[in-house]
């Protein structure tokens, strides 16, 4: 049997899946987006005896609106491709990743329960949260369509997906409003810390029906891209808001210009296997700036790409407090500098399960805001996929022994 498949319909993986079973054969799922980077920590197929082999899902493209407020996305859709089809309908919208990039990892990778976090899901909830169907390929080679979002069986599949199937594609809800505005705006800083220019922004109150949120990466010689994004009805809303808050003596705007940034550039490097990402979500408090302007001193020490600050406080039925989400990217020459920060200012923190982080276990995501505990994860692995078919970087399977 090969090691590696590109199936073009769901047929093509049904019969994979129920020939895998026949020959005892271990199956991971990629698609079209990051998932390919999670390989890494996998063995080439030949290596691992032959057991392993590859699903490929990424020439599942169609994106097709089901209802008024409904769209159906294959597995290899990616946000891209999401942003362009948002350009084709009015009053509604439908959420993607901030990475171009980004494919269903975006929908279904929620095991902390914070999966879809993006500029657009800052204002309406996180992405895992809008999925109404998932159609998936089960351990035994079944096609089955999930719409009881309360069932366990859903709710594994949205946590960790790959474990217990091949999602071939979800059905979503979209958002009823126009699409999000972005602004972008690289600003020098010349003395004055990061943190405060933080705690400016998250103090700034904003008049009228507008919401705004923002995300500020720090890149090299204190130059900071300072992304904010709003929602209103009004297509023209001015620009003088984010002028306001930019308006500090010592802060020098080098431009401003509408965007649709796209954040997959940072992926180059960590593609090459040299960079390793810290992904988590802080709760805001005075230890919280002591912790950004030490990731500051470490990316001038490190050279590390960038660290990325977004503000979720919109979404406060989950969160009793405001909190902060905290990227930082790290080479693996720096020795996971970052890890002691966590330990030193975030212990108990949520670990937003994008890239997972250095040094955490599977366990460790399973947050207050998870559907299911880590116990019920492999209650459901046992159930749905008994023979271990399904693998993933997560290793789901190695609980059940």
């Amino acid at each position: 049997m090969e090691h590696n498949f590109l199936p073009t319909c769901v047929d093509d993986v049904i019969k994979i899946v129920k020939r895998a079973n026949v020959e005892n054969k271990r199956i991971t799922v990629v698609s079209g987006g990051h998932s390919k980077y999670m390989m890494r920590d996998f063995p080439e197929p030949k290596s691992d005896d032959g057991n392993l082999i590859i699903i490929d899902v990424s020439n599942f493209k169609q994106i097709l609106r089901v209802g008024e407020d409904r769209v159906l996305l294959e597995a290899g859709v990616i946000a891209g491709e999401i942003k362009q089809f948002n350009t084709s309908i009015t009053d509604y919208f439908c959420m993607y990743g901030e990475c171009n990039t980004v494919g269903m990892g975006f929908w279904v990778n929620s095991l902390s329960g914070v999966s879809g976090i993006s500029l657009c899901s800052s204002q309406f909830g996180y992405g895992c949260n809008y999925i109404r169907t998932i159609n998936y390929v089960n351990s035994v080679g079944e096609y089955k369509t999930l719409t009881n979002k309360n069932s366990k069986e859903f709710q594994a599949l949205t946590m960790i997906g790959g474990e217990f199937g091949i999602i071939t594609s979800i059905e979503v809800e979209m958002i009823h409003t126009n699409n999000p505005k972005c602004i972008k705006a690289f600003i020098k800083m010349n003395g004055m810390g990061i943190s405060d220019f933080v705690k400016k922004i998250l103090s700034t109150s904003y008049d009228g029906n507008v919401s705004i949120m923002y995300s500020i990466e720090c890149r090299h010689n204190d130059l900071l891209c300072v992304i904010f994004t709003y929602f209103s009805n009004d297509i023209n809303y001015p620009t003088t808001v984010f002028e306001d808050i930019l308006k500090f003596t010592n802060i020098v705007i080098i431009n401003m210009q509408t965007t649709t940034e796209d954040f997959s550039w940072v992926y180059v490097d960590k593609l090459k296997n040299s960079y390793r990402e810290y992904d988590n979500m802080c709760r805001i408090c005075d230890d919280t700036y002591k912790y950004i302007d030490e990731l500051i001193g470490l990316m001038k020490s490190t050279e590390s790409i960038w660290i990325g600050i977004s503000n979720p406080r919109y979404i406060i039925q989950d969160y009793p407090n405001n909190y902060l989400y905290i990227a930082f990217v790290e080479p693996f020459t720096a020795a996971a500098a970052v890890k002691p920060l966590l330990d030193k200012y975030c212990p108990d923190n949520i670990k937003y399960l994008n890239i997972p982080m250095y040094g955490l276990e599977l366990k460790d995501y399973i947050t207050s805001l998870s559907k299911m505990s880590l116990e019920e994860l492999v209650d459901m692995k046992r159930i749905l996929d008994p023979a271990q078919i399904f693998v993933t970087r997560y290793n789901l399977g190695s609980n059940c022994l």
